[in-house]
């Protein structure tokens, strides 16, 4: 019998009693095996003014529907770069042993076959949706027929009352500070929106980063000590060390960030594969059916989502996007998280013939006065090479972030060599 996996996405800024009691009642009617909700990193159909932090939403996210069965907050889309299409996030959730539900409002399901890619939407999932008391039904139905004919769509409606405000209306409402949200919003999502002057709340919408000092870094030293067996810990230091360096050259306003997120990268790597599955069950992380067949990626993904728990005052997209693709990488990787994959690799401690052979050719490149680029983009199609050749021998699986990293690269490398030959 197959799993039966809900998707519900959205921007969700801010997620408030409608959002909860559309998941509710999804679950319920459906009778979903899970729920994924799924914010957006960038919405492909909405422009919001002063848009909120991905990693913020995500946070409202779990503590708006964490109480709900069956479901999970998932950050799969807020890690990933550029425009969240839904297409991509059910190949990612489509396996064999599932059937994928996704919910969606009337007036998004009107507009589904604008959609990138509409036919293959319809193709991979049963389209749910919440049809409101005030709609016109006529509509949603000719609509439905229309897709079923065109499509070959499988549609299905579930009536819920809508909530009598919208969340532009809520975030005006915060703005003004006009009326209780306690009817609107949970009282931790209210809390959190207060204490991050979100919406123009008490801060009037001013949000500042953390600026991370020395004695930040000194204090997260000792603070994963614990997380780290003392062989680990040392790796980890040294993975700072080249952090660092690696920072100086290519992005030197980040490079305490880049340091921090190199002392956490692997603080979940000590725990066994249970262990790994409890963390993916309670951070809602998505695993399919390929990731269990790679067991040691899972730290990679795990120490991201810890990293909101366990030290939030270190919980930005630069910091936990660094340790979510420090194993794999992915397509579209940022420097930031190059830096932080690389520092893993090469750091001078690493006594692998890999490892050895990577740092050696990285900093000979360095040292030739190649363009800092050019290295970046070589040395990184290298180690994805060298990454890939292992795993064959070793008859192991690979992953498809680690195909589409070097894939990207490879890219950027012929991209950039042509810029140099035009000059």
């Amino acid at each position: 019998m197959k799993e039966k996996i809900g998707l519900y996405g959205g921007t969700f800024s801010p997620p408030h009693a409608g959002h909860v009691n559309a998941a509710r009642n999804f679950v319920k009617f459906i009778g979903l095996d899970r729920l994924y909700v799924m914010p957006a990193n960038i919405p492909p159909h909405k422009v919001v003014s002063n848009p909120v932090p991905t990693e913020m939403r995500l946070e409202m996210c779990r503590r708006a529907f964490g109480d709900l069965p069956n479901t999970m907050v998932s950050d799969y889309e807020c890690m990933k770069e550029g425009v969240s299409y839904t297409v991509d996030t059910l190949r990612y959730l489509s396996a064999g042993s599932r059937e994928l539900y996704m919910l969606c409002g009337d007036d998004m399901f009107l507009t589904l076959d604008s959609w990138r890619l509409a036919g293959e939407i319809f193709s991979l999932t049963n389209i749910v949706c919440m049809r409101r008391y005030d709609c016109d039904g006529e509509v949603l139905l000719q609509k439905k027929k229309e897709y079923e004919e065109k499509f070959g769509a499988r549609v299905i409606f579930i009536d819920a009352e809508a909530l009598p405000v919208s969340s532009t209306e809520i975030r005006e409402m915060i703005n003004c500070g006009c009326e209780d949200l306690k009817k609107y919003l949970d009282e931790d999502v209210i809390s959190y929106i207060n204490i991050n002057g979100l919406y123009g709340s008490e801060k009037n919408g001013k949000m500042t980063e953390k600026i991370i000092t020395e004695e930040d870094i000194i204090s997260l030293r000792e603070k994963i000590r614990p997380y780290l067996k003392d062989k680990r810990y040392l790796h980890t230091l040294a993975v700072e060390k080249e952090a660092e360096y690696l920072g100086s050259i290519y992005l030197p306003e980040k490079v305490m960030s880049l340091r921090a997120a190199a002392l956490l990268h692997d603080i979940t790597k000590k725990c066994d594969f249970e262990k790994q599955l409890q963390y993916c069950d309670e951070f809602g992380i998505i695993i399919r059916d390929n990731d269990m067949l790679s067991p040691k990626t899972f730290h990679s993904k795990t120490a991201a989502s810890l990293i909101t728990k366990d030290f939030p005052e270190f919980d930005t997209k630069d910091i936990t996007s660094g340790v979510r693709w420090h194993t794999t990488g992915h397509d579209n990787m940022t420097v930031f998280e190059a830096i932080i994959y690389l520092a893993d690799y090469i750091e001078e401690t690493r006594t692998f013939p890999d490892c050895v052979e990577l740092r050696r050719y990285f900093r000979d490149m360095l040292d030739s006065g190649e363009d800092k680029f050019l290295t970046l983009c070589r040395t990184m199609v290298k180690s994805f090479d060298m990454t890939i050749a292992n795993l064959i021998v070793d008859s192991a699986p690979i992953d498809t972030d680690t195909v589409s990293a070097r894939n990207y690269y490879l890219r950027s490398l012929l991209n950039l060599e042509k810029g140099r030959n035009m000059i």
